[in-house]
């Protein structure tokens, strides 16, 4: 175990980290440690997010729908 570092976050900061150990039922030291652990691994948008592709739904499938149409058009990709 390292040494201790302090840190005084603002009200908005703690409210939101006691809310996150509260959920997740872990000490506030411990989220703070995750979160810091995981801004320091260098891992890209892609490796963080990428549990996340094609979980997007909503009605994009189908040929000829407003969002399909609208999201090719701002696409680029083909």
């Amino acid at each position: 175990m390292g040494a201790p570092i302090a840190i005084e976050p603002g009200p908005d900061v703690q409210r939101a980290l006691e809310e996150r150990a509260r959920r997740e039922g872990k000490a506030v030291s411990d989220v703070v440690l995750e979160i810091v652990e995981e801004a320091l691994a260098g891992r890209t948008m892609a490796e963080r997010v990428g549990h996340l592709r094609g979980a997007l739904r909503g009605g994009v499938e189908e040929e000829g729908s407003p969002w399909r149409e609208s999201i090719r058009a701002h696409n680029w990709r083909p």
